[in-house]
């Protein structure tokens, strides 16, 4: 039974058991309670019901949901079984035979070919399905919904995700409880507002603040109407709540008081949604068809006008008349002139093509900025980061030196190296050090040659293995342990000074924290595999030696991983790169397994909802799985669907007005951008190298660059307003960056700022949620400008000399030889002086 209380997910994450909070008293005499079992209700009662059809409900969540395209081109098709077998909603069981009968002699693949399979598959799911009375009686309940309101139970929720992607909880109102009482408003206002036609709360958008806020939304409640619920039965909640009887609130209230001569209602969404799994469990749904398309939904009624749009033209008029005549009358010609490309479901008709018109891939000899110096600069940032013996030539930035020379593990690890992980952070923290240098050799591996032409192979190779290095020292292969944190946070932001005084002021002692057999965390051990196997293939044509080092050394990380995956293991990319690197299939089989957990994995959602980062690698593999096996769709479909979250006409990701890209309300808003640019850019790149792509798949890949080329030059300033610093107009100038902390005199180039997103400007230097640069987003920025670079071919190397590296200051250190052998000492000593005004940036509201 689904309860009316609070919902709490159990720590362990029981895939079919959920956990029921009860609270102090019960406010409403209608509420039954339940047993208690300390703080915490469980449910025993009907779970096993429950679970049977929690399968399908979790395959309609994460499956992708694409827009029925023949409604968004106002084309007349089939959209449930009743209207495909030509059939009243009354129809018997003897009407359905015969209709079925003659349209597969109409239909079937062996007379018209390839393009009848799809509908000829549906056809024998809409029999099955009919011809069964349960079955039958669900699937005419959904239709008589279906076409009065105009939709169906389609897997996604009504509101809005901004929470964490491992978040498995989410916010739901009882509508046809509140009273309208307006307290979790104010409590959480951007997680709830309040609906208009019977003034009742609602949630908006999930996790729209803190978790404070919303659960002190949830405790003020008067009358316990708002829930935690699991995310994935959050979808099902919000469906059956529509049909949910409700009145205005003061009509409720006098009901209540006993005024109005009747009780409420007790059809409350808990108990429908109970109703509705129990009716889809008897009507034995999995007996007909085992991905759950005998289901009515938004995506099978799609599919349904898709496959019935890819048959000829001639048979359609034969077995549909009154659907081609409608479309006849509507638009002055039939559908004879539409056409459908099967591999990416992209409709095409004339004069009303559904991919947007700039959706051509732009002129390549005519780029909009100079992504050379752009990837110049974001390269300098990695610089300005570096810890440990900066030595020439690696001695790049005068006012940079050696820093944490003493910092070693307990076991001796030297651990003076790698990167600083922001600008306001001298920690080295395992994932944001780790996946960075994942996304620099990815860069090195696929546009190798891009990086040689504008001179930048060599510093790409160097800020690689500087990372690289880094996390070979945190590996101790014979303890079976890896460094996941160096430093102590607390002591660290509450210094501002740079990374050479740190010791003076803070202390040489920096604490590490190890992750291994007794302290497993899979997260960080994972994530460091990936990035040694993805740098092995990066260093294999200039250090195999090295490379095979690399391999070792990510092959034991990934056993340690694997072995010792603590609570749970999100990260799926080290299997890949494992793979790529060594071609051994056995890495292949574990790559294809940790994918298929990310399909139904609670903790990491495969590509959906729009992010890829370090904390949500999933697109990342899907893109580099479809690589790997293009005849699998799984893994196209995959990063398809991510893409889609992203593009118009299936866009759900949140964007500003002047068009960025904001999944996540958190920190580092052009990190994800950036990263989803460069999903974009990478698979633009792989549909176009298809050997004889389609034109809708041409048109399609076009469409994708477009967007990631769209979201770097928003980066780049195309707004008016750069968000890196020393690049193009209006660059930002006081970055919150504590190594360049002397007197603020420094500038640094290359910085990519976080940006404030919601109103699309950059915020003060001092909110450093707004303007603190980091590792991760410059290695972000770095993926999708190594694609811009590789497109405009005629691009060549940029000249840095005119760039001030603080040589040019009083008492600033010779500088390295590299340096004046390619500018000389004259252009340095004459590089412009930038003194920062502190005030130049005042604060703004976020």
């Amino acid at each position: 039974m689904i309860s009316r209380f609070s919902v709490r997910c159990s720590s362990h994450r029981p895939p079919l058991e959920w956990q029921f909070r009860c609270r102090s008293a019960l406010r409403e005499n209608h509420r039954r309670p339940l047993p208690r079992s300390g703080n915490h209700v469980t449910l025993a009662q009907s779970s096993e019901e429950l679970s049977l059809m929690l399968s399908d409900i979790e395959r309609e969540y994460y499956r992708e949901v694409r827009k029925d395209l023949a409604e968004y081109l106002d084309v007349a098709a089939p959209s449930d079984f009743f209207q495909l077998l030509n059939l009243d909603l009354g129809a018997t069981p003897l009407d359905v035979k015969a209709s079925y009968r003659a349209l597969q002699r109409l239909v079937h693949p062996d007379l018209i070919g390839d393009a009848a399979n799809e509908l000829a598959v549906i056809l024998n799911i809409a029999y099955s399905t009919l011809m069964d009375d349960n079955a039958r009686d669900i699937y005419l309940q959904d239709a008589e919904r279906f076409r009065k309101e105009g939709h169906a139970y389609d897997g996604r929720p009504v509101s809005k995700w901004m929470g964490q992607e491992h978040e498995h909880r989410a916010v739901f109102v009882d509508e046809t409880t509140c009273v309208g009482c307006r307290h979790c408003t104010y409590c959480a206002p951007n997680t709830f507002g309040m609906e208009e036609h019977y003034g009742r709360a609602r949630v908006h958008t999930q996790w729209g603040d803190d978790e404070d806020a919303v659960k002190e939304a949830v405790d003020m409640c008067p009358v316990d109407c708002i829930s935690f619920v699991n995310r994935k039965q959050l979808v099902l909640l919000e469906f059956v709540l529509k049909a949910c009887p409700r009145e205005d609130t003061a009509i409720m209230a006098r009901r209540r008081s006993g005024n109005m001569g009747s009780k409420p209602s007790k059809q409350d969404p808990f108990s429908r949604a109970e109703v509705w799994l129990r009716q889809r469990k008897d009507a034995k749904i999995d007996a007909h068809d085992s991905s759950a398309r005998s289901l009515l939904t938004e995506e099978t009624a799609a599919a349904m006008a898709r496959a019935w749009l890819a048959l000829p033209h001639h048979i359609r008029e034969q077995g549909w008349p009154g659907f081609v005549a409608e479309n006849s009358d509507q638009q002055g010609r039939d559908s004879e002139d539409i056409s459908i490309d099967p591999a990416t479901f992209l409709l095409q008709v004339p004069g009303r093509n559904w991919i947007p018109a700039w959706a051509k891939l732009p002129p390549k000899a005519s780029p909009t900025f100079d992504f050379a110096e752009a990837l110049h600069k974001a390269f300098i940032y990695l610089r300005i980061q570096r810890s440990g013996n900066i030595t020439a030539p690696d001695h790049h930035i005068a006012w940079r030196s050696d820093s944490c020379l003493a910092c070693k593990g307990p076991m001796g690890e030297d651990l003076s190296g790698g990167y600083y992980e922001a600008g306001g952070s001298f920690l080295k923290v395992g994932l944001p050090e780790a996946f960075p240098v994942t996304q620099l050799a990815w860069t090195i591996v696929r546009h190798r040659t891009a990086l040689y032409r504008v001179g930048l192979l060599d510093e790409a190779l160097s800020a690689l293995k500087w990372g690289s290095d880094y996390l070979l020292n945190c590996h101790n292969a014979s303890a079976n342990t890896f460094v996941a944190l160096m430093g102590d946070s607390k002591a660290d932001f509450k210094y501002y000074g740079p990374p050479e005084l740190y010791e003076r002021y803070v202390g040489s002692v920096r604490p590490v924290s190890y992750t291994g057999p007794t302290a497993p965390a899979s997260e960080v051990s994972a994530e460091a595999a990936a990035a040694l196997a993805a740098a092995s293939l990066a260093f294999n044509a200039t250090d195999p030696m090295y490379a095979a080092n690399l391999v070792q050394h990510a092959s034991q990380l990934f056993d340690l991983a694997s072995l010792y995956p603590g609570s749970f293991m999100t990260s799926k990319d080290p299997a890949v790169w494992l793979f790529k690197a060594t071609q051994d299939g056995t890495f292949l089989t574990a790559a294809m397994a940790l994918f298929n957990e990310s399909q139904t994995d609670g903790n990491s959602e495969c590509c959906g909802y729009g992010t890829f980062s370090w904390d949500t690698k999933s697109p990342g593999v899907a893109l580099l799985m479809a690589e790997i096996m293009p005849n699998e769709l799984l893994y196209s479909e995959a990063i398809q669907k991510f893409c889609n979250w992203y593009i118009p006409p299936l866009r759900s990701v949140p964007h500003t007005a002047n068009g960025l890209a904001f999944p996540y309300k958190g920190w580092g808003a052009l990190r994800y951008a950036s990263n989803a640019a460069a999903m974009t850019l990478f698979y633009a790149e792989m549909l176009m190298a298809q050997p004889s792509p389609s034109k809708n798949v041409t048109a399609y890949a076009a469409q994708l660059f477009n967007y990631g080329k769209s979201q770097i030059d928003f980066a780049l300033g195309s707004t008016g307003q750069s968000y890196l610093v020393g690049f193009g107009k209006n660059s930002p100038k006081s970055p919150f960056q504590k190594n360049a902390w002397n007197s603020w005199l420094n500038y640094k180039p290359g910085t990519a700022t976080e940006g404030q997103i919601r109103n699309d400007f950059l915020a003060s230097p001092q909110p450093n949620r707004y303007t603190e640069p980091a590792i991760d987003y410059s290695s972000g920025l770095i993926l999708a400008l190594s694609a811009l670079v590789n497109y405009h071919t005629g691009l060549g190397p940029y000249n840095e000399c005119g760039l001030d590296f603080g040589y040019a200051f009083p008492g600033a250190p010779a500088p390295p030889n590299a340096l004046v052998a390619a500018c000389g000492l004259n252009s340095i000593a004459a590089g412009h002086r930038t003194v920062l005004n502190v005030s130049a940036v005042l604060p703004v509201g976020g």
